[in-house]
């Protein structure tokens, strides 16, 4: 079987996730990059012209594949407070399979020199899944409206804010799936 660049790349974002786990960003070295994902440092070169960059590959990924977990776990055939449900369990088990993603992420993106746009990117993924999620017959039917642009900002760094808190705190993420689907229950739900 044959390695491909692909495989190699995918290997060495694996072993920069696997390299988070043990200690911080800030901490990680290329070597322990290389050694997580057992190759070599050459062919970490190959990839990427740095840990900074390959951070951005692998926070990206991570913010493709949230993307993904929360509309497929969101069915729009249901009643809207249940979708809701559904669209934070989602994100919260996401969170808790990989906390050392989302934690090195939130510390460690303001340091590079691409992290502005990766907010903006993750900010803008997060609303556009809000506002496709908000925009399906049964919500319609419900009198909810997909949410503005500013609304989901908003919702996005509270949100964002809460896991980190909980992060931090050293609690498990689920436990906020009541006071976030409340919240945005609330924040989205029909207007009078």
């Amino acid at each position: 079987m044959t390695v491909t660049a692909l495989d190699f790349r995918a290997r060495l974002l694996g072993g920069l996730s696997d390299a988070l786990r043990e200690r911080p960003y800030a901490e990680v070295t290329v070597a322990d990059v290389v050694r997580c994902a057992k190759t070599s440092k050459r062919t970490f070169y190959e990839h990427f012209a740095d840990k900074d960059e390959c951070l951005v590959a692998l926070l990206t990924r991570a913010n493709v594949e949230l993307r993904e977990a929360i509309a497929e776990a969101v069915d729009p055939h249901a009643e809207w407070t249940t979708q809701i449900r559904q669209g934070v369990r989602a994100l919260l088990a996401h969170v808790h399979d990989q906390p050392h993603l989302f934690l090195n992420g939130f510390r460690s993106v303001h340091a590079l020199d691409q992290g502005r746009q990766l907010i903006r990117e993750g900010m803008a993924t997060f609303v556009d899944l809000l506002r496709t999620l908000g925009d399906t017959p049964e919500l319609q039917r419900a009198g909810v409206t997909a949410p503005t642009r500013e609304l989901g900002i908003m919702v996005f760094g509270g949100v964002r804010e809460l896991i980190v808190d909980a992060l931090e705190e050293g609690r498990d993420p689920a436990e906020l799936l009541e006071p976030v689907t409340e919240a945005l229950t609330a924040l989205l739900g029909p207007r009078a």
